[in-house]
């Protein structure tokens, strides 16, 4: 069993099976692949898995190379139809993760300005597509504190990178010569996918509840063997549990945007989860690994099979 989570960790071959099983999933869902906003969605979801492996590799978050991230990723988004067209949810979670990059290659930089500036054109990009995006900004500074690469520039830098975006809004509805007309408009590529599901599944509940245990679990054993990690990972590993942590809430507060923030969620709890599957061999955790993987990928049958049964008995009526 531990042989076989090592391979699954080492593997070449796991992220391509991971995105011929979600795009396998998309066709038996009758998702048309042929259509642009499926196809973007998809796209974008493979440039937030490979991103994951990229910052994982490069900023050393789990102390070893590993493609379990991004295998989470695509199978907790990949296994949940709402994801299938959901255009606002992957763009502003590849936004987050951009603001991400920036924010961990940040670290101990006393000239991490250009940094914050981008978080800033970012978030404040997303905010035209969904309001609450701006207000992560705080966490990023907190982010830059701790990292020790927060200034009174890089502050001037964030600032800026607002007021540039809301100067090319301006400049468009100048240039437009009807103010209400913009507003209209940025309204719209809010809709791109309007959150018009008001409840959850009892499934969606269970795998919300299932990653939140997982998250918790990684914690422990983070806990346990703090003093051997790298300072550095402590700190993007914590980061991230209060990214997770925040969003979760997010979910709770605004139910009717639950989809967005979820979309963060599973990125967060990709690169959480994995530090336990990664790094400790054993034969719980092996075990553990397995069953998360054919967890995911059952509920999207039972969910599926849940939601045909359920046409065919209103439909009877």
């Amino acid at each position: 069993m531990v042989e076989l989570q090592k391979k699954i960790i080492n593997s070449r071959l796991s992220i391509p099976l991971t995105i011929l099983l979600i795009i396998g999933l998309r066709l038996h869902a009758g998702v048309d692949l042929l259509s642009p906003i499926p196809v973007a969605v998809l796209l974008i979801h493979i440039g937030i898995a490979f991103s994951l492996f990229f910052m994982n590799h490069s900023f050393n978050i789990i102390r070893r190379k590993t493609t379990l991230p991004s295998i989470f990723f695509l199978l907790t988004t990949g296994t949940n139809a709402y994801y299938f067209t959901n255009l606002t949810a992957s763009v502003i979670t590849l936004l987050i993760i951009l603001c991400l990059i920036c924010t961990f290659a940040s670290y101990r930089n006393p000239d991490s300005q250009r940094y914050l500036f981008n978080i800033s054109i970012l978030l404040s990009v997303g905010a035209l597509l969904w309001l609450p995006a701006i207000f992560f900004l705080p966490l990023f500074w907190l982010s830059f504190i701790q990292f020790k690469a927060f200034n009174g520039k890089s502050l001037l830098a964030s600032l800026l990178g607002i007021l540039l975006v809301l100067l090319f809004v301006f400049t468009w509805a100048v240039y437009e010569g009807n103010p209400e007309n913009i507003l209209q408009k940025l309204l719209a590529y809010r809709n791109l996918f309007p959150a018009d599901l008001d409840t959850w599944s009892s499934i969606e509940i269970v795998r919300a509840l299932y990653i939140a245990a997982l998250s918790i679990i990684s914690l422990i054993y983070l806990m346990r063997n703090l003093y051997s990690e790298k300072i550095k990972s402590q700190t993007i590993l914590f980061h991230l549990y209060i990214f997770f942590m925040v969003t979760m809430i997010g979910a709770v507060f605004f139910f009717s945007e639950k989809y967005i923030f979820c979309s963060m969620l599973y990125l967060f709890a990709s690169l959480i989860i994995s530090y336990l599957f990664t790094l400790f061999h054993k034969k719980f955790v092996a075990c553990l690994l397995l069953f998360s993987l054919l967890f995911y990928i059952s509920t999207y049958f039972i969910a599926y099979y849940e939601t045909i049964l359920s046409e065919l008995y209103y439909g009877s009526f």
